[in-house]
């Protein structure tokens, strides 16, 4: 996996924000988040940061091994199958991830464009 931190601007931040409201799955605690300016954003969240990730064969042969080998347990093992099963496709593609961390709290999300439109796969944890 290769990766590069990214910006983001406050449109993308804004139709971000409007993708993610309409999961109603994601845990409560990242709702207030999306209702903040991306200013305020950096001020009340643990850690936030997007990043260019490049899906390699590599990288979804270390999810294989992490999830055989059940690392950190049958949990974070399923977690790992969901997020491979999802990256499969964009082997040798370049994708977004957007990680937004509050306190002990984490969400990560995968998108496909830089317009932050389109996700492939969610996780919290």
């Amino acid at each position: 996996m290769t990766t590069k931190r990214a910006t983001i601007s406050i449109q993308q931040w804004n139709a971000l924000c409007k993708v993610l409201a309409k999961i109603q799955s994601l845990p409560l605690w990242v709702f207030p988040f999306l209702q903040m300016s991306i200013h305020d954003l950096h001020f009340h969240a643990t850690d936030f940061y997007v990043y260019v990730q490049y899906v390699t064969p590599s990288y979804l042969s270390f999810l294989v091994s992490q999830i055989e080998h059940r690392t950190r347990g049958v949990a974070w093992s399923q977690l790992l199958q969901t997020r491979l099963s999802a990256l499969s496709q964009f082997v040798n593609k370049k994708i977004l991830v957007l990680t937004l961390v509050h306190n002990e709290h984490g969400l990560t999300v995968y998108f496909t464009n830089n317009a932050f439109t389109h996700i492939i796969h969610w996780e919290s944890y």
